[in-house]
Protein backbone atom coordinates (compact mmCIF):
# COMPACT_ATOMS: atom_id res chain seq x y z
CA UNK A 1 0.00 0.00 0.00
CA UNK A 2 2.30 2.48 1.05
CA UNK A 3 4.68 1.19 -1.94
CA UNK A 4 1.81 2.01 -4.57
CA UNK A 5 1.34 5.52 -2.52
CA UNK A 6 4.90 6.55 -2.99
CA UNK A 7 4.26 5.29 -6.89
CA UNK A 8 1.68 7.75 -7.97
CA UNK A 9 3.36 10.56 -6.24
CA UNK A 10 6.61 9.79 -8.41
CA UNK A 11 4.85 8.76 -11.58
CA UNK A 12 6.04 10.81 -14.64
CA UNK A 13 2.65 9.95 -16.36
CA UNK A 14 0.69 13.02 -17.59
CA UNK A 15 3.78 15.67 -17.69
CA UNK A 16 3.85 15.89 -21.83
CA UNK A 17 0.30 17.41 -21.56
CA UNK A 18 1.06 19.42 -19.17
CA UNK A 19 4.29 20.72 -21.04
CA UNK A 20 1.91 21.18 -24.19
CA UNK A 21 -0.34 23.16 -22.01
CA UNK A 22 2.48 24.87 -20.60
CA UNK A 23 3.96 25.68 -23.86
CA UNK A 24 1.03 26.46 -25.27
CA UNK A 25 0.31 29.24 -22.57
CA UNK A 26 3.25 30.94 -23.42
CA UNK A 27 2.96 30.66 -27.47
CA UNK A 28 -0.75 32.01 -27.00
CA UNK A 29 0.74 34.96 -24.56
CA UNK A 30 3.77 35.91 -26.97
CA UNK A 31 1.28 36.10 -29.71
CA UNK A 32 -1.06 38.18 -27.86
CA UNK A 33 1.81 40.62 -27.62
CA UNK A 34 3.29 40.68 -31.17
CA UNK A 35 -0.49 41.25 -32.17
CA UNK A 36 -0.90 44.05 -30.31
CA UNK A 37 2.06 45.78 -31.01
CA UNK A 38 1.41 45.27 -34.83
CA UNK A 39 -1.96 46.90 -34.45
CA UNK A 40 -0.22 49.85 -32.72
CA UNK A 41 2.71 50.39 -35.04
CA UNK A 42 0.07 50.17 -37.68
CA UNK A 43 -1.71 53.25 -36.40
CA UNK A 44 1.72 54.84 -35.81
CA UNK A 45 2.43 54.09 -39.54
CA UNK A 46 -1.11 55.31 -41.07
CA UNK A 47 -0.71 58.66 -38.82
CA UNK A 48 2.98 59.13 -39.98
CA UNK A 49 1.96 58.85 -43.90
CA UNK A 50 -1.25 61.56 -42.92
CA UNK A 51 1.50 64.08 -41.20
CA UNK A 52 4.19 63.10 -44.19
CA UNK A 53 1.18 63.76 -46.66
CA UNK A 54 0.35 67.45 -45.01
CA UNK A 55 4.14 67.88 -44.75
CA UNK A 56 4.78 67.52 -48.52
CA UNK A 57 1.59 69.26 -49.88
CA UNK A 58 2.84 72.66 -47.97
CA UNK A 59 6.18 71.83 -48.56
CA UNK A 60 5.14 72.01 -52.63
CA UNK A 61 3.18 74.74 -52.02
CA UNK A 62 6.36 76.92 -50.19
CA UNK A 63 8.64 76.14 -52.75
CA UNK A 64 6.60 76.85 -55.54
CA UNK A 65 5.88 79.90 -54.40
CA UNK A 66 9.67 80.74 -53.16
CA UNK A 67 10.90 79.94 -56.73
CA UNK A 68 7.55 82.02 -58.51
CA UNK A 69 8.70 85.03 -56.17
CA UNK A 70 12.40 84.69 -55.84
CA UNK A 71 12.48 84.94 -60.11
CA UNK A 72 10.48 88.56 -60.14
CA UNK A 73 11.33 91.40 -60.70
CA UNK A 74 9.17 94.42 -59.71
CA UNK A 75 9.64 98.10 -60.93
CA UNK A 76 8.37 101.38 -59.83
CA UNK A 77 9.10 104.69 -62.17
CA UNK A 78 8.11 108.05 -60.93
CA UNK A 79 9.08 111.33 -62.92
CA UNK A 80 8.26 114.44 -61.24
CA UNK A 81 4.90 114.80 -59.75
CA UNK A 82 3.49 112.25 -61.66
CA UNK A 83 1.71 109.48 -60.81
CA UNK A 84 4.51 106.32 -60.44
CA UNK A 85 4.24 103.79 -63.25
CA UNK A 86 4.46 99.61 -62.22
CA UNK A 87 6.20 97.08 -64.28
CA UNK A 88 6.64 93.22 -63.40
CA UNK A 89 9.32 91.29 -64.85
CA UNK A 90 10.03 94.08 -67.16
CA UNK A 91 5.40 93.78 -68.15
CA UNK A 92 3.17 96.82 -67.10
CA UNK A 93 1.26 95.82 -63.92
CA UNK A 94 -1.72 97.78 -62.27
CA UNK A 95 -3.56 96.86 -59.32
CA UNK A 96 -6.28 94.34 -61.10
CA UNK A 97 -2.95 92.61 -62.06
CA UNK A 98 -2.65 88.42 -59.96
CA UNK A 99 -1.85 87.94 -56.77
CA UNK A 100 1.26 88.73 -56.54
CA UNK A 101 0.95 92.90 -58.41
CA UNK A 102 -2.10 93.00 -55.92
CA UNK A 103 0.28 91.89 -52.77
CA UNK A 104 3.67 94.10 -53.66
CA UNK A 105 1.50 96.96 -54.11
CA UNK A 106 -0.69 96.46 -51.23
CA UNK A 107 -3.78 97.71 -51.37
CA UNK A 108 -5.95 99.35 -48.22
CA UNK A 109 -8.74 97.20 -49.77
CA UNK A 110 -6.92 94.26 -50.26
CA UNK A 111 -3.97 94.26 -47.51
CA UNK A 112 -3.25 90.65 -47.94
CA UNK A 113 -4.26 87.78 -50.74
CA UNK A 114 -5.53 84.51 -49.77
CA UNK A 115 -6.55 81.58 -51.82
CA UNK A 116 -6.80 77.93 -52.69
CA UNK A 117 -4.07 75.75 -54.25
CA UNK A 118 -4.19 71.73 -54.96
CA UNK A 119 -1.13 70.24 -55.35
CA UNK A 120 0.57 66.99 -55.43
CA UNK A 121 3.29 66.50 -52.85
CA UNK A 122 6.58 66.52 -53.55
CA UNK A 123 7.02 62.26 -53.43
CA UNK A 124 3.90 61.08 -54.89
CA UNK A 125 2.60 63.06 -57.76
CA UNK A 126 -0.17 60.96 -58.17
CA UNK A 127 -3.17 62.97 -59.01
CA UNK A 128 -5.33 60.67 -56.18
CA UNK A 129 -3.11 62.17 -53.58
CA UNK A 130 -3.36 65.87 -54.29
CA UNK A 131 -3.77 68.22 -51.04
CA UNK A 132 -5.90 71.45 -50.47
CA UNK A 133 -3.54 74.16 -49.27
CA UNK A 134 -4.73 77.20 -48.22
CA UNK A 135 -2.07 80.59 -48.62
CA UNK A 136 -1.97 84.02 -46.97
CA UNK A 137 0.35 85.92 -48.52
CA UNK A 138 1.37 89.58 -46.82
CA UNK A 139 4.06 92.03 -48.34
CA UNK A 140 5.20 94.62 -45.52
CA UNK A 141 6.01 98.32 -46.43
CA UNK A 142 9.70 97.52 -47.10
CA UNK A 143 9.01 94.48 -49.27
CA UNK A 144 9.34 91.54 -47.40
CA UNK A 145 6.96 88.99 -48.24
CA UNK A 146 5.44 86.32 -45.91
CA UNK A 147 3.34 83.25 -46.54
CA UNK A 148 1.53 81.34 -44.38
CA UNK A 149 0.64 77.86 -46.16
CA UNK A 150 -1.86 75.42 -44.36
CA UNK A 151 -2.90 71.93 -45.10
CA UNK A 152 -6.73 70.30 -44.94
CA UNK A 153 -5.03 68.15 -41.63
CA UNK A 154 -3.74 71.69 -40.26
CA UNK A 155 0.12 71.35 -41.23
CA UNK A 156 1.30 74.53 -41.49
CA UNK A 157 4.51 76.01 -42.83
CA UNK A 158 5.82 79.77 -43.17
CA UNK A 159 7.58 81.49 -46.13
CA UNK A 160 9.58 84.48 -45.77
CA UNK A 161 11.35 86.19 -48.57
CA UNK A 162 13.74 89.21 -47.80
CA UNK A 163 14.37 91.84 -50.44
CA UNK A 164 16.56 93.78 -51.86
CA UNK A 165 16.12 97.21 -53.77
CA UNK A 166 18.30 99.10 -55.72
CA UNK A 167 17.00 103.06 -56.41
CA UNK A 168 18.16 104.88 -59.85
CA UNK A 169 18.34 108.12 -60.42
CA UNK A 170 17.89 109.94 -63.70
CA UNK A 171 17.68 113.49 -64.59
CA UNK A 172 17.02 114.77 -67.97
CA UNK A 173 16.16 118.19 -69.87
CA UNK A 174 14.22 119.75 -71.87
CA UNK A 175 14.46 123.12 -73.98
CA UNK A 176 11.31 124.06 -75.72
CA UNK A 177 11.67 127.21 -77.89
CA UNK A 178 9.43 130.23 -78.58
CA UNK A 179 10.27 132.35 -81.56
CA UNK A 180 8.44 136.07 -81.42
CA UNK A 181 8.50 137.51 -85.09
CA UNK A 182 7.76 141.41 -85.39
CA UNK A 183 5.37 142.37 -87.93
CA UNK A 184 6.30 140.85 -92.24
CA UNK A 185 8.43 143.59 -93.87
CA UNK A 186 6.46 146.42 -95.75
CA UNK A 187 3.50 146.72 -93.65
CA UNK A 188 5.31 149.52 -91.19
CA UNK A 189 6.51 152.76 -92.25
CA UNK A 190 10.33 152.59 -92.71
CA UNK A 191 12.04 154.21 -95.29
CA UNK A 192 11.62 151.12 -97.63
CA UNK A 193 7.74 150.83 -97.42
CA UNK A 194 8.30 149.07 -93.82
CA UNK A 195 10.30 148.00 -90.78
CA UNK A 196 12.55 145.00 -91.56
CA UNK A 197 11.79 141.88 -90.10
CA UNK A 198 12.54 141.47 -86.36
CA UNK A 199 13.00 138.22 -84.76
CA UNK A 200 13.72 137.11 -81.15
CA UNK A 201 13.60 133.89 -79.09
CA UNK A 202 13.23 132.91 -75.25
CA UNK A 203 14.12 129.83 -74.52
CA UNK A 204 13.54 128.13 -71.18
CA UNK A 205 15.21 124.79 -69.47
CA UNK A 206 13.30 122.20 -67.76
CA UNK A 207 14.83 119.60 -65.49
CA UNK A 208 12.74 116.12 -65.32
CA UNK A 209 13.84 113.78 -63.03
CA UNK A 210 12.92 110.02 -62.88
CA UNK A 211 13.37 107.32 -59.92
CA UNK A 212 13.35 103.79 -60.76
CA UNK A 213 13.26 101.69 -58.12
CA UNK A 214 13.77 97.45 -59.00
CA UNK A 215 12.96 95.15 -56.19
CA UNK A 216 14.08 91.80 -56.23
CA UNK A 217 13.86 88.91 -53.09
CA UNK A 218 16.05 86.18 -52.60
CA UNK A 219 17.03 84.01 -49.17
CA UNK A 220 13.69 82.74 -48.78
CA UNK A 221 13.32 80.73 -45.95
CA UNK A 222 10.99 78.08 -45.25
CA UNK A 223 10.30 76.72 -41.35
CA UNK A 224 7.37 74.74 -39.63
CA UNK A 225 4.59 76.82 -37.73
CA UNK A 226 2.11 73.89 -36.98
Amino acid sequence: MRARVIKKFTSAEGMTILVALLFFMMCAVVGSIILTAATAASGRLSSLRKEEKGYYAAGSVAQFLKDSIEGATFQISKTDDQDPSYTMNGVKADKSGDALIRLILNTAEDPDVKYQMKVAPQNNASSDNTVTADITMQCTDDYEIKAVITTADGYKLSLVIPYNIDTQTITTTETPTSTEISPAAGTGTGENGGESAASGSNTTTVVHVTTITTVTWSGGRITATG
